[in-house]
């Protein structure tokens, strides 16, 4: 981990002026300034708890993972550009349940600490303060999302509902079909859409079979045709082969 200067937060992610008039926005440009922390890909080791930033630190850059690890068996949840974390947020939980929080960054990624300066300089603009609590809701939201995607009974129905669910925040088109610029394992796909590794991998073997998904050449997924939005029928094919 290191830090490198700052950055300011708007310029970085202009959505966050949406709705702000030129002379307001270029105001809140001059002030809305936040320490960076770059992060190496792998596994987030925190060795000491430092103090949690009002807002949390907000990812400028990068995709990492967040999982919860019970009785040895781990989910994950993956965190982008524009997501809010506030990693040390369940460290004193009391919990009756044993459990344990495992970060890992799956390519290099770049952190603002939207810490106590940042919150008094942009304190002017209650409305700015919105924008980013509406990128913490944005990850309830999508937590939800998740817990809806377990409950389908088929496997490939989670791979492919979850692979377009990144696919619209994170996908590129191609000529050959939205690619998915994010390392996702079959491990990590396990955890996401909670189920064992292997059932994953005959999962995707048949997604490939039956032309939804192919893997490009960089290892990343690529996703052919268009979303699934009929998913009976989608399910109804699955369920006759």
């Amino acid at each position: 981990m290191s830090a490198n200067g700052r950055v300011c937060l708007v310029e970085e992610d202009p959505d966050l002026l949406r709705g702000f008039d030129r002379s307001t926005a270029d105001a809140i440009r001059r002030v809305a300034s936040a320490p960076v922390i770059e992060l190496e890909a792998g596994p987030w080791r925190r060795t000491r708890k430092p103090p949690t930033p009002i807002y949390g630190l907000f990812v400028l850059e990068g995709v990492l993972s967040r999982g919860v690890v019970i009785q040895g068996r781990r989910s994950a949840e993956l965190l982008g550009p524009g997501d809010v974390l506030r990693p040390t947020a369940s460290d004193d939980q009391d919990s009756s349940v044993d459990f344990d929080v495992a970060w890992e960054m799956l390519e290099p990624t770049r952190l603002a600490e939207l810490d106590h300066d940042f919150a008094s300089a942009i304190s002017p603009w209650p409305d700015l303060a919105g924008a980013v609590m509406d990128r913490i809701m944005r990850r309830a939201h999508a937590l939800a999302f998740h817990l809806a995607v377990s409950h389908l009974k088929l496997v490939e129905t989670r791979l492919l509902v979850i692979l377009w669910y990144y696919a619209d925040r994170w996908g590129r088109v191609t000529p050959g079909g939205v690619l998915l610029p994010v390392r996702m394992t079959h491990s990590l796909l396990a955890r996401i859409v909670g189920a064992r590794r292997p059932s994953v991998s005959t999962a995707l073997g048949k997604l490939q079979e039956r032309g939804f998904i192919e893997r490009a050449e960089s290892g990343h997924w690529l996703l052919l045709g268009p979303p699934p939005r009929e998913l009976e029928e989608l399910t109804a094919d699955a369920s006759s082969d």
